[in-house]
């Protein structure tokens, strides 16, 4: 009864930095909406113009299409978002891409992830500042120039990673507020894997809307190999599961059989729990049978 009180003080905590968090994100989309990219348009030249829903659908394929990775014991998930942001920019107004993104990302989020409110908000706030970024970037650094020729890949790449680096410090903040500092190391291999991902789906998407601009049939070939590699690869990546799926089992089913004390049969349950379900540290409470029976307790962290 004593804990109710601050727990509920605590989630209100909570609740209000994210709204705060919120609040300055989409504060952010609305300075730039308003002020630098408020009379901007399609760029010149640009073959044909994309409207705001089928930005927002290119966004949620972009997120619905991941491959789930692991790396150094560490889930990720890689997604194609970035794909839609190059084609958004070169063929959508500012404003366009913004709304896109927001509602794209809200189909994804509301439909299918079914996100808490609170989180719902601080995401698609982020979506609204990110795209409003990388279209201020993105037209800061083109200038006059093409967006097919070198100057105007480097302007793609340079929007794409500040939107990369807002993403990293709005999660990091977003963590930090609901759970707590996540450490320098997790970080930092976010970060750099994050931008490595971002670096080659910015690429790709280079790779078509060059194509697209230059009114080439390339792109369709493109798009059929990046498709074909993304089965491939996910393919490669659900075969990979079950192996490590089996190859833990085994250890797991190992370890039990070599366990011969009752302590030892606890330590193999609990570790062989904690690395089937990727957790940090592991622990397990059994109750013996018969006159005052007490608890017992095991634990494994690494």
């Amino acid at each position: 009864m004593g804990e109710a009180p601050m727990t509920r003080t605590t989630g209100r905590h909570v609740l209000l930095r994210l709204s705060v968090l919120s609040v300055a994100l989409v504060s952010v989309a609305a300075v730039l909406l308003a002020g630098p990219l408020g009379s901007a348009e399609v760029l010149v030249g640009a073959p044909f113009v994309l409207n705001w829903w089928t930005i927002a659908l290119l966004f949620a394929l972009g997120e619905l299409l991941e491959v789930p990775l692991e790396s150094r014991g560490e889930a990720h998930s890689l997604t194609f978002t970035e794909i839609a942001f190059v084609i958004g920019l070169a063929l959508a107004s500012p404003d366009e891409l913004v709304v896109g993104r927001v509602l794209g990302g809200a189909v994804v989020l509301v439909v299918i992830r079914r996100q808490s409110v609170p989180k719902l908000f601080t995401n698609l706030s982020m979506f609204a500042a990110e795209a409003a970024l990388v279209s201020f970037v993105f037209r800061e650094v083109l200038g006059s120039s093409s967006p097919s020729d070198l100057h105007g890949w480097a302007a793609f790449i340079v929007a794409m990673l500040a939107a990369h680096a807002l993403g990293v410090l709005v999660v990091t903040a977003g963590i930090t507020i609901t759970s707590g500092w996540p450490g320098r190391s997790m970080i930092r291999q976010v970060a750099i894997f994050g931008a490595v991902v971002n670096l080659a789906n910015t690429t790709a998407g280079l790779a078509m809307i060059t194509s697209i601009w230059e009114r080439s049939n390339v792109g369709v070939l493109l798009l059929g190999l990046a498709l074909l590699l993304f089965l491939l690869y996910r393919s490669f990546t659900r075969l990979g599961e079950r192996h490590k799926s089996l190859e833990t089992l085994h250890d797991f089913t190992r370890q039990l059989g070599g366990s011969l004390e009752i302590h030892e049969l606890e330590q193999a349950v609990v570790q062989g729990a904690r690395t089937i379900l990727r957790g940090e540290q592991g622990r397990c409470c059994c109750r013996r049978s018969g006159r005052g029976s007490r608890r017992a307790g095991c634990s494994a962290r690494v």
